[in-house]
């Protein structure tokens, strides 16, 4: 299990999820340049809808201090917004039917967001699941699209070019760390083995890291070049050819295991600690946008 595979999704739902929903606001809203709170007390036809009820104390002063009461322009003020208020306006501010998919898709984002952060967002989330979440909100969200496209009568090919790669870097993050752990294993027992060098200046084969078929990207950074075990090897001892005959002893490659291993965890340790720093200021961040609803 994978204790970043929780902050993983709530990235998807919290920073994808109002990425695929702020279009929908700015492309729907029926409210023109008028503020929505403005909007809804001047509008006859949103008397029955109250303001003040629909929306909590946090996301009325979001509203009104994201622009001015009467030149309100939606499509930046929108990018401002959380996936919650989102979906509130889209709900109450577009002219969307209850019945509509659309808006049943874009509160079904609002539910997910609410359901990690409110009842499983500090949960261990296996990589199967974590997998199976990322493929869930990516059908979701190209289909939020997909209808808005046909809407808006506008081209939002871009948008979902966008959250597909949004989505496939997140699961790229969770393969790299199973990646890192079997490159060290590899790197670090196998001392009379030819190891795995990232340069093709040798008799080299290249081998793709990741198994996806569909993916395009044909850099050298996707792959990882083993050497011909015909030609030339790269061991773990100071010579790189198989006929030297100044060999290393056994106890000599131990020791080097030994130094290497050490060497790594320090580095991994320093990593560690940049990271977590990093994801305590985010995770800080996460709370006080998921403390609200």
């Amino acid at each position: 299990m994978n204790s970043n595979n929780a902050s993983l999704l709530r990235d998807a739902l919290l920073d994808d999820g109002r990425f695929v929903l702020q279009p929908v606001v700015a492309k729907l809203y029926r409210g023109g340049r008028q503020r929505p709170d403005f909007f809804f007390k001047n509008n006859a036809k949103l008397q029955h809808k109250r303001y003040d009820i629909i929306f909590s104390r946090d996301q009325r002063a979001a509203i009104e201090r994201s622009g001015s009461s009467i030149s309100y322009d939606i499509s930046s003020a929108s990018e401002q917004y959380d996936v919650s208020l989102l979906a509130l306006l889209a709900e109450h501010a577009c002219g969307l039917p209850s019945s509509d998919p659309l808006l049943k898709k874009a509160l079904e984002v609002r539910s997910k967001r609410n359901t990690v952060c409110h009842n499983g967002g500090n949960s261990v989330i296996t990589d199967a699941a974590l997998g199976e979440e990322l493929n869930d909100l990516l059908e979701l969200y190209i289909e939020i699209l997909d209808l808005l496209e046909e809407r808006s009568y506008s081209d939002l090919s871009s948008e979902k070019m966008k959250v597909r790669l949004r989505i496939e870097e997140k699961r790229k993050r969770v393969k790299s760390s199973y990646d890192d752990d079997s490159r060290a294993v590899a790197l670090y027992t196998s001392l009379s083995r030819a190891s795995p060098v990232r340069t093709s200046s040798l008799s080299s084969t290249k081998y793709r890291c990741s198994h996806d078929e569909d993916d395009d990207d044909d850099s050298d950074s996707n792959y990882y070049y083993y050497s011909q075990p015909t030609t030339r090897f790269v061991s773990h001892r100071s010579a790189t050819s198989t006929n030297s005959s100044s060999e290393i002893p056994t106890w000599g490659k131990v020791a080097m295991g030994v130094a290497g291993i050490a060497a790594l965890g320090i580095a991994g340790a320093a990593a560690a600690n940049s990271t977590n720093r990093n994801e305590r200021s985010k995770q800080e961040r996460r709370d006080e946008e998921c403390a609200v609803m």
